[in-house]
């Protein structure tokens, strides 16, 4: 799944490339499903959609769409994805709580300061990508938020001796250990934690940094709790 942001409407797409054909119809009816529930349990209100179009044909039975969806949507579709109004993106959650984010971040912070610590710039860049390690890291959003330009960025990152994608791997990769050594969270909830699309993406990344897959570091870190230099 992705977000994509187009003028007053925000799309959430459901790219289903390399899903078999044959498994098409029953990733997307759940998918789909899972997504608008989990939105109904952080806004307590059902979501008004604008649209809706599917990749796959038409079903015999349109009720359990119209149900689910409060419309028809389009099928034989170039994509698949559901559309609301961009605003409702900006309103605030009716069960968030300020003081729990904020001490989450918190422990964010304590595990990257016990690996590495950081000052001046590069300091200040860790704690945005921290701050949100789930959405996608913008290196010219993330300039303009720290008022300079992508250029300037660059430059002095590397005056500092790192760079922004060092960063955003700095702190994936220590979140990722610490995911898999004190959650039970799958691999998949980790990956889409951490801002990857793929899961794949994230078993190659991990196993870059560490040498081993992150199934291994788990089973590894649970025989041993000193394992991978927390000691």
């Amino acid at each position: 799944m992705r977000l994509d942001e187009d003028g007053d409407e925000a799309h959430l797409v459901f790219d289903d490339e390399d899903v078999p054909g044959d498994l098409r119809t029953f990733t997307l009816e759940r998918d789909v499903a899972g997504a608008l529930s989990v939105q109904r349990d952080l806004t307590n209100a059902k979501l008004p959609l604008l649209g809706a179009r599917f990749r796959i044909p038409a079903p015999t039975d349109l009720a359990p769409y119209r149900d689910l969806l409060g419309l028809t949507p389009e099928f034989h579709a170039a994509d698949n994805r559901i559309i609301i109004p961009r605003r409702l993106l900006d309103l605030p959650l009716p069960g968030a709580n300020p003081q729990v984010a904020l001490h989450c971040e918190e422990q964010c912070r304590i595990l990257l300061a016990r690996r590495r610590e950081r000052g001046g710039l590069s300091g200040r860049v860790r704690d945005r990508l921290l701050a949100r390690p789930g959405q996608g890291a913008d290196m010219e959003q993330l300039a303009s938020e720290l008022h300079m330009t992508s250029r300037t960025l660059r430059r002095r990152l590397e005056a500092e001796g790192t760079s922004f994608r060092g960063l955003l791997e700095e702190v994936r990769q220590t979140l990722a250990e610490e995911l898999l050594a004190s959650t039970g969270l799958s691999l998949e909830e980790i990956a889409e934690r951490l801002g990857y699309g793929e899961v794949s993406n994230f078993l190659h990344a991990f196993t870059r940094w560490k040498g081993v897959t992150p199934g291994r570091y788990r089973r590894e870190r649970a025989l041993s709790p000193t394992l991978g230099g927390w000691e």
